[in-house]
This record gives C-alpha cells, sequence and structure tokens, in this order.
C-alpha cells in the first residue's frame, strides 16, 4: 500500500503534456464559419491553369485510335499502339474485336491468356527509343510463337523505333591513313 501511494505522488508531480480539453464547436459556429469563407472566396476569381497545344491534342484523341486490341473467349483489352511487339501469323485474328466480347483491364485479361501472350520487359530508355532491345530479347522474338507485348513495371508500353542504329554507324575507311 506504501509503494502505491509512492507511485501516485511520483506521477502527480510530473508535468502534464496533453493538449487541453476544447468544447466541440455548434451547428450554428460551423455554419458562420462556413459563410465566412464563402464569402472570402466570392472575391477571388478563379484563374485555369493554362493549357498547351500538345494537352489539347492528346485529350481530343480517340482512344481507340491509340490503342491495340487483344481480344480471346469473350474477352479483350487495350494495349498502347506499338505495345505488340511481335504478332504470329496464326494468332492475327487474336488482335481484332470479336462482337460482344466484354472490355476487361490488362490485369485480368493477361493471366488469363498467359498461353499465347508473353511479355518482355523494356526499360524507360528502350521505350522511349533511345536504346535498342537486347539481343536476348531479338533472339527470345524470333523463337516465340506467342504475341509479345513490352511492358514496362509489368504495365504494356509502347516501345518506339530506335534512332541509335543511325547515330552510331562505322566507317572503314578505303585507303589506308598515312601517318607523318
Amino acid at each position: 500500500m506504501f509503494c502505491l501511494a509512492l507511485i501516485v505522488s511520483a506521477s502527480a508531480d510530473e508535468p502534464t503534456t496533453r493538449p487541453p480539453i476544447r468544447d466541440l464547436p455548434t451547428e450554428a459556429e460551423l455554419n458562420l464559419t462556413l459563410k465566412q469563407s464563402q464569402q472570402q472566396l466570392a472575391g477571388t476569381t478563379y484563374v485555369p491553369p493554362a493549357v498547351t497545344e500538345k494537352a489539347k491534342e492528346s485529350a481530343s484523341q480517340d482512344l481507340m485510335k491509340s490503342s491495340e486490341i487483344l481480344c480471346f473467349a469473350g474477352a479483350m483489352t487495350l494495349v498502347p499502339k506499338h505495345a505488340v511487339l511481335q504478332i504470329p501469323k496464326n494468332l492475327a485474328v487474336r488482335l481484332k474485336q470479336d462482337s460482344g466480347a466484354q472490355l476487361v483491364t490488362w490485369n485480368d485479361f493477361y493471366p488469363a491468356n498467359r498461353s499465347w501472350i508473353t511479355t518482355i520487359e523494356v526499360t524507360a530508355e528502350q521505350a522511349e527509343g533511345k536504346m535498342p532491345l537486347s539481343a536476348q530479347t531479338n533472339d527470345l522474338m524470333t523463337k516465340s510463337g506467342k504475341v509479345i507485348v513490352a511492358t514496362y513495371n509489368g504495365n504494356p508500353i509502347s516501345v518506339l523505333t530506335t534512332n541509335v542504329a543511325a547515330t552510331t554507324t562505322t566507317t572503314v575507311p578505303t585507303k589506308p591513313i598515312s601517318r607523318p
């Protein structure tokens, strides 16, 4: 019993760190605060940010025109144009929309169709066309009999054509170089 009294008295000497208790505002006080903030906002005018021409163009594009369709067994999904890197002749019909096919997300479509689709993870530089696809990727594309879709972080991405080959051409001199 004596120990309990010491503990209580020791804790009573410590300063309290709890925030002060306040009363909740009434509904009338909340309504008054709302009206005041609305009056303050009424004096200001909203100026929308400037929209660039490029943003206007991309906003008016048709989703179907900027996508490729993968369709099979009553389900279809959309992937960006140039995301499909290879289409075997026997699977070309699966890149057309079937009537009555239900639109599903890539994350739902791909696991159900892994038997005829494979993905190749590309880097941002490869997708932008700054670096070519690796030799291993090109080898897989030639040997695979599946539709190959380029992905970045697991999601389909367009792969632009590389312009690295044009900038890294080598020249072979036609005559020996003489050195002084």
